[in-house]
């Protein structure tokens, strides 16, 4: 039989050096923009990728990406630098 240690909204002590408490125990949570979650799936890490991509890609459409002044090569390095690198931060941690 399976014996389950810890389960969702349950808390475990902590005690460090500086530290005394509880942790709860929670299935996903977001740390520098990435969702972490137990077991392998990915979806909610990058539906948030997706999420914080497309409000880059909003706020910054008026003024870069529909602006017919600018050349493409630059709406091509602002995407990148600014929509990709939403979309692929801290993907090297994926486990595809």
């Amino acid at each position: 039989a399976r014996r389950v240690l810890v389960e969702w909204g349950n808390t475990i002590p902590v005690t460090g050096l500086a530290v005394t408490g509880q942790l709860r125990i929670v299935g996903f949570y977001r740390h520098l923009g990435t969702v972490l979650q137990s077991g392998t799936a990915l979806r909610r890490d990058l539906a948030a990728k997706y999420g914080t991509a497309h409000q880059t890609m909003t706020k910054f459409k008026s003024q870069l990406f529909c602006n017919k002044q600018m050349p493409l090569r630059v709406k091509v390095q602002y995407f990148r630098s600014l929509v990709l690198s939403a979309i692929f931060y801290n993907s090297a941690t994926w486990m595809l």
